[in-house]
């Protein structure tokens, strides 16, 4: 069952070729918020996982954790019991008392298959007749935080930030100033490694301010959600993963 869940993840990037399929379908990520337990070094406390996959997961923890620690993660809200993971990079999320960590699963596939990952996921929306509806939802995180410009539709830069996640249909922006919501403009990208830079005719479907670092959140939708340099640079940032 877990292998059949696992298969149907190849299709959201279907038409992707620069990363193998096999590939792709280990290091896809879904957006999430979850509150979940994290046992570690004999100790318990709460993190909110924030992006899930079928290897690992992103988890906002309290406390700084070191990379190669193993921890038990168990979602209560979830059937199924904790699974094992360790610990592979953790970073302070900027002045916050936060820290972002990435881990991976080191249980075994049987273990796997009778945690609360299984459902999580279908709970995100990998049921049989959702898929190619989540198709252009799925987000990958940018980890390198590349440069992102909000300029309007005549190309005027108005306002600068970073970019936090990139999907085929959208992406999510932090910036310093508040863009409203509705408002049709241009995302400008960086070039990135030898990728070109991208220049997407986008509107502003939401805007909300972090209280971490008093920033902007905007999410972003294309107007072309079929955008080959998109798809190159979710590949790049996957490998990223």
């Amino acid at each position: 069952m877990f292998q059949s869940l696992v298969n149907r993840v190849r299709f959201l990037f279907s038409g992707a070729p620069s990363v193998p399929t096999e590939e792709r379908r280990q290091l896809i990520r879904l957006s999430c918020k979850i509150v979940a337990l994290c046992s570690a070094s004999g100790r318990e406390f709460k993190v909110a996982v924030t992006d899930i996959g079928l290897n690992g997961m992103r988890l906002e923890a309290p406390e700084q954790l070191k990379k190669g620690q193993a921890l038990q993660i168990l979602c209560p809200n979830q059937p199924g019991g904790a699974i094992a993971c360790e610990v592979v990079w953790c970073r302070q999320v900027g002045n916050s008392k936060s820290w972002s960590t990435g881990v991976r699963f080191s249980d075994s596939d049987e273990n796997k298959a009778s945690s609360w990952i299984k459902p999580a996921l279908h709970s995100l929306g990998f049921g049989a007749g959702k898929i190619k509806e989540r198709r252009t939802h799925v987000r990958v995180p940018a980890n390198c935080r590349p440069r992102a410009a909000v300029a309007n539709k005549a190309g005027d830069v108005l306002t600068e930030g970073s970019l936090l996640n990139l999907g085929i249909g959208g992406a999510l922006v932090s910036l310093g100033v508040e863009v409203r919501p509705g408002m049709t403009i241009r995302l400008q990208l960086d070039p990135l490694g030898a990728l070109p830079g991208l220049d997407l005719l986008s509107e502003v479907r939401s805007c909300k301010k972090d209280v971490r670092n008093q920033k902007w959140l905007h999410g972003m939708r294309f107007n072309d959600r079929d955008n080959p340099m998109v798809r190159r640079y979710m590949d790049l940032f996957l490998k990223d993963t």
